[in-house]
């Protein structure tokens, strides 16, 4: 017993030593996860404060209209107070022009920017909606209705009555001979006899396709689109201006609601 008690020390003592290297290299390897794990943490913190940077920076760029847009569309979304986008509409003021001029005198290299974006949003595709007009100016009053009735002297348009499609079969548009001309009508036939006896289908001489006479007094103007470029903004002296910055002409208003609800709403 006596003669192995020094092998049994030495056998303990090799143990020992394996057992704290292990412990050593496990030690060294989770404070290298560790510092790796740190090192990444700095590393995405440093990103996301750059692109916050940069975002920010897009932010502030008073010439960075397109991330105003997104912006908007991006509050929308997250405060879930809409489900669908429906339209955009771009209003043109005439002093918006100064916007490029401002641009131009200050050597940007672009075109000036000289509209407001509005986001017209429903709820789903079952939204209200219901079409406004804008009244014709003068020069087109002049261009399309130059016509004038001999008996009530009012102004007319003769518009085409031919049908939309032709002889496509999914428009099932009908075809028959009126007034010498043969084709694919807007209107039935029986229609077409209606309001030719009413005056309101003209032929200008024989041969000739009748076209439909349209009053002016009888239509109700110009539908709008997505280019709202009658409603200029609030001048300094404009009787309506109240003095905030954020302060959008009556006009606008009032078509925004004609358009979305009903009178009473």
């Amino acid at each position: 017993m006596k003669k192995s008690l020094p092998y049994i020390l030495l056998i303990v003592l090799l143990l020992a030593a394996v057992l704290i290297r292990r412990c050593n290299n496990a030690k060294n390897t989770t404070d290298s996860q560790k510092e790796k794990t740190k090192t990444q943490d700095v590393r995405r913190k440093d990103e996301k404060t750059d692109n916050q940077k940069s975002n920010l920076d897009v932010f502030r760029d008073a010439n960075a209209d397109y991330y105003f847009t997104k912006h908007a569309r991006c509050r929308m979304k997250c405060r879930h107070i809409t489900q669908e986008e429906v339209k955009e509409i771009v209003q043109k003021g005439n002093v918006n022009y100064n916007k490029s001029d401002l641009d131009a005198a200050q050597g940007a290299k672009h075109f000036g920017r000289i509209q407001d974006t509005l986001l017209l949003y429903g709820k789903s595709r079952e939204y209200f909606w219901t079409q406004t007009y804008t009244s014709y100016d003068r020069a087109y009053i002049d261009k399309f209705y130059r016509h004038e009735d001999p008996q009530s002297g009012r102004r007319f348009t003769l518009s085409d009555i031919t049908a939309p499609g032709g002889a496509a079969p999914e428009k099932r548009n009908p075809y028959y001979e009126f007034l010498g001309v043969k084709r694919y009508w807007r209107f039935s036939e029986q229609r077409m006899k209606q309001l030719f006896d009413e005056g309101r289908i003209v032929q200008t001489k024989p041969g000739t396709v009748p076209r439909q006479k349209r009053f002016l007094d009888e239509m109700q103007g110009k539908p709008n689109g997505t280019i709202w470029d009658d409603i200029g903004l609030i001048q300094a002296g404009s009787a309506e201006r109240l003095g905030y910055p954020t302060q959008k002409p009556i006009a606008l208003l009032e078509r925004i609601i004609l358009s979305s609800s009903n009178p009473g709403d």
